[in-house]
């Protein structure tokens, strides 16, 4: 809270939105749950706890920020995927279920209903102490929605859930995330569905690619532009269905470094020379840069 109260106080003059955190169900899961990144734990109560925190911190911090910026438009960035059921049983519906409120439902649902999920509970609720339901719920501007595929999910007897990797025959970025469009619309309307009409903005949204250089020297990202002509018009459907969004950013400008990655995944829209620092525009820079010049999205 004392950070964020700084940096908004710093910048506050020059921003008029600001986010409390981004993608927590990421950090969280792939911190404290699976092990993947840092600081590498896999304990489902560690997880728990780590949920309950940043909840906490997101309510609390939002208040606090309140205070120091009283004009500014406050949310916070959640990364909200698609979990498919990997067959029509009963077992593997369950888990999807599950699934979605562990990774979507339990950061969304405190912020704005003050309550976790009930399937979540066992997990969160053993780290709840006595006045902290009270201070989970907190008023947002906006949600920022993270959203790049979804993932098929079936039960597992030992945690309940399964994450399976896209079907041999689906599409996939060089991340192997399935591209599939129509999640973004199913999202955007979960997100109304579920929260209410709450202002959205799709804050990231992109691929990894192959990179392919074409006869011009540049990167020739033919696959990135069908991702994002895919993508937005998906946000379009959305929008023309009632969803009331604000508006939609690439990930990302240039190439990045991408978490436990590093500099392996490339999602700019610019190319970076890790070795001279030069940057170079990809084909998707001059497509996208027409999109936005020429392309009307109706509003909700």
């Amino acid at each position: 809270m004392d950070y964020a109260a700084a940096a908004t106080e710093a910048l506050k003059d020059r921003c008029g939105k600001f986010v409390m955190f981004n993608e927590p169900s990421i950090f969280t899961t792939l911190g404290h749950l699976f092990g993947i990144h840092a600081p590498g734990v896999r304990d489902m109560g560690v997880y728990g706890a780590a949920v309950h925190h940043v909840n906490l911190a997101t309510a609390d911090g939002l208040r606090r920020l309140r205070g120091v910026a009283p004009a500014a438009e406050l949310g916070t960035v959640l990364a909200l995927n698609v979990y498919s059921p990997a067959s029509d049983r009963a077992e593997d519906r369950a888990a999807a279920t599950y699934a979605e409120a562990l990774m979507n439902r339990n950061f969304a649902d405190p912020l704005i209903f003050g309550r976790y999920p009930e399937a979540s509970l066992p997990v969160v609720g053993p780290h709840i102490r006595d006045g902290d339901l009270e201070r989970l719920a907190a008023r947002v501007d906006f949600l920022g929605v993270n959203h790049y595929s979804r993932t098929r999910i079936a039960h597992s007897a030992k945690s309940g859930m399964a994450w399976l990797p896209p079907e041999p025959s689906a599409p996939v970025t060089a991340f192997n995330w399935e591209i599939w469009p129509q999640g973004m619309r199913d999202i955007l309307i979960w997100v109304r569905d579920t929260y209410g009409d709450v202002p959205l903005y799709v804050t990231e949204n992109g691929m990894a690619g192959a990179e392919v250089r074409g006869a011009d020297g540049r990167i020739d990202d033919q696959d990135r532009i069908a991702y994002l002509r895919g993508y937005i018009d998906a946000v379009a459907q959305a929008i023309e269905a009632g969803v009331d969004v604000r508006g939609y950013l690439v990930w990302s400008l240039i190439d990045n470094f991408e978490w436990g990655e590093g500099n392996a995944m490339r999602f700019g829209l610019v190319e970076t020379d890790y070795a001279t620092l030069e940057r170079r525009p990809k084909h998707s820079y001059d497509w996208y840069a027409e999109l936005a010049r020429t392309r009307t999205i109706p509003g909700p």
